[in-house]
């Protein structure tokens, strides 16, 4: 079993759900964009005087592209959220004083915001495990001191560092529980039947168990101690954070497709709960988190067994189309298989989804709802003016918008398919190439993703793997998944290089996730420079986009930076980053000697410096004055390197 962290069982779901809201949501402060107008009215100002002083003055006040770089970052800077604001307090603490007057979780649950679901949730869920916790018998104390010496401690409110320290000291004794239990699971039935007679289970250390796959047979023996009043109370998981709503036992175990278990719970009186039109046990199924064909199969199982037991699902229907599930969950991104959707259809197994919920929020929580929506609105609309900033500091450069970017891709991408596609986008830019498989790197699916994934999740990931590379020959596909496991685990590097029938990868894009550290202590294992991609990139492009002081590598093993068919080349990346930097990158002089002919990217990058750059301009000129470029020459409108 493992022992998740306090920060990964307590802090994940928080930062992430609190961070995909904020993404949606957020932006911009007004700052930046009243300081550049306020510089370029300067400029205005100044013309109007005498002209020759007023030039002087007008070159000076013009903000230079660093300085509006700057701004732009800083407006974005300012508007991400402080980890203070990740609790939302107003809101959780008028939960926790809902709770206390005695409202029940489960109305609760009704009053959910339709346009805020998953942080309503997630605060719900908090403040009732928190209740839970407090009234188990565990507390709130803990070290003032040890909280300041951590930054992200510190920065939380004195309600969420409460919240935090009982999580752990309720996690400190369910981990003595779990190891003191671990040894009795290799005892067959019998001896293990024994050594637990005199043991009580909660329902959330009985569910913690069933969650960490604890053997069937030994979750049934576990099952006759857990008391018959906790069988059916709602469990305190200590080790589980999520904010879809768990009432019993039976509720996890369908959202563990345990159809086993689901019987036995039922022989005990105890089956899952189903708020109608809200939430059931359908929908927790279908959000299972595991991916593979062995996950649609058991889905397709425990679903079937749910509506022999008269469960239906709820269906939401909007402008759009349908899915499953209520507003209260977000199911609507959820991608159901198609044997369980055609089930579920053909048995007619579903019903209207609540759209509007029936319970009112009491005047502390709507008080506290109407905040963050203040707030939410707030973050939106500095969001656009960020957005409209960054627009035109792009503009300014001659470089084209993120969404002009994708727009270019699409119109591509509805025209041409494989190569012919990379063909056209090749000849638009070759930077345009390596955003295309950038964005799409892991949409496609490898002949052996189950032998992957498996091995993956397993205990001893780097055993497993090798195993994997010397028995079975996978295609470029997987090839290129194995390459994302080499960074976590450079020891891996051996197994590498002896894989059965050994093909290059579909991509190298896994690489340029891995830090300067990481590369390094791949190469010093022994990594193949040289190593190349169906495509026929080579490892220009993670260098230069993650490890840029490190490129001298891979020229002093005297890596070709022209071998590549798509995407930049290495002139494409070094000219890129001198622009980017204002700094001649140091390697050019090296790449241009390596370089056999200009081609119409190249010169468009050398536009680019000689309008924007001129001293760069000229220092390349000193390195070779047959970079001239006619002053016809249009620059590149997208950088193969982000600024």
């Amino acid at each position: 079993m493992v022992k998740p962290t306090l920060w990964i069982s307590f802090l994940s779901l928080i930062v992430v759900v609190f961070l995909a809201w904020w993404l949606m949501h957020s932006a911009p402060v007004v700052g930046p964009q009243s300081a550049m107008s306020e510089i370029e009215t300067s400029v205005e100002a100044a013309t109007s005087s005498n002209a020759s002083v007023a030039k002087d003055v007008a070159q000076a006040a013009v903000p230079t592209i660093e300085e509006r770089r700057a701004l732009v970052s800083q407006c974005w800077q300012d508007s991400i959220p402080q980890p203070s604001d990740f609790g939302n307090d107003e809101l959780l603490v008028a939960l926790l004083n809902t709770l206390d007057n005695g409202t029940p979780y489960e109305l609760l649950l009704q009053q959910v915001p339709a346009e805020d679901a998953a942080n309503y949730q997630m605060q719900l869920m908090r403040a009732w495990r928190y209740q839970q916790l407090l009234a188990m018998g565990y507390t709130d104390d803990g070290a003032d001191d040890t909280d300041s010496d951590n930054a992200y401690l510190s920065s939380l409110s004195e309600q969420q560092r409460k919240m935090m320290r009982v999580e752990d000291n309720a996690g400190k004794d369910y981990y003595q529980f779990s190891d003191q239990l671990k040894p009795l699971l290799a005892l067959d039935d019998a001896q293990f039947s024994a050594q637990i007679a005199e043991m009580s289970l909660t329902s959330g250390q009985f569910v913690s168990l069933m969650l960490n796959g604890i053997p069937y047979n030994k979750l049934a023996l576990l099952l006759e101690h857990v008391p018959a009043p906790a069988l059916s109370s709602q469990p305190v998981v200590v080790n589980f954070s999520s904010s879809t709503p768990f009432m019993n036992i039976a509720d996890y175990a369908a959202y563990e497709l345990d159809v086993p278990m689901l019987k036995l719970l039922a022989e005990h009186g105890v089956t899952p709960t189903q708020t109608d039109g809200l939430i059931g046990p359908i929908e927790r199924a279908l959000l299972h988190r595991r991916m593979g064909k062995d996950d649609i199969q058991n889905t397709l199982a425990t679903v079937q067994y749910l509506v022999e037991n008269g469960y239906k699902v709820a269906l939401t229907t909007t402008e759009n189309g349908q899915y499953f599930g209520s507003g209260l969950l977000n199911m609507q991104w959820l991608n159901v298989a198609d044997e369980v959707t055609d089930y579920l259809l053909s048995q007619q197994a579903t019903y209207p989804a609540m759209t509007t919920f029936p319970v009112e929020a009491n005047t502390e929580i709507k008080a506290a709802l109407d905040a963050q929506a203040d707030r939410m609105a707030a973050l939106v609309k500095q969001r656009e003016q960020c957005q409209q900033l960054a627009d035109q500091q792009l503009d300014t450069e001659g470089l084209l918008s993120p969404a002009q970017v994708n727009g270019l891709i699409n119109d591509l991408s509805a025209k041409y398919q494989g190569e012919a596609l990379l063909d056209a986008l090749q000849t638009e830019d070759p930077a345009f190439v390596a955003i295309y498989q950038q964005r799409n790197w892991g949409a496609s699916r490898g002949a052996h993703e189950k032998q992957l994934r498996d091995a993956m999740l397993g205990t001893f990931v780097v055993n497993s793997l090798t195993e994997l590379l010397q028995s079975t020959a996978l295609d470029s596909v997987d090839t290129s998944i194995v390459l994302m496991q080499l960074i976590r685990n450079p020891e891996l590097l051996e197994a590498w290089n002896s894989r059965l029938q050994p093909v290059l990868p579909e991509s190298l894009a896994a690489l340029s996730y891995a830090t300067p550290e990481k590369l390094q202590a791949l190469v010093e294992q022994g990594f193949d420079l040289h190593q190349q991609d169906v495509h026929g990139g080579n490892l220009y492009s993670v260098f230069f986009s993650n490890a840029p002081d490190k490129v001298q590598w891979l020229l002093t093993e005297q890596v070709d930076p022209f071998s590549n068919r798509y995407g930049p080349d290495g002139l494409d990346y070094a000219l890129d980053k001198s622009y980017a930097d204002n700094q001649l990158f140091e390697g050019t002089k090296q790449i241009l000697q390596a370089c056999l002919s200009l081609e119409p990217n190249h010169l468009r990058r050398i536009a680019r410096l000689k309008k924007f750059r001129p001293e760069l301009y000229q220092q390349l000129l000193t390195l070779d004055p047959t970079l001239k470029v006619a002053d016809d020459i249009t620059p590149n409108v997208v950088l193969s390197i982000n600024m």
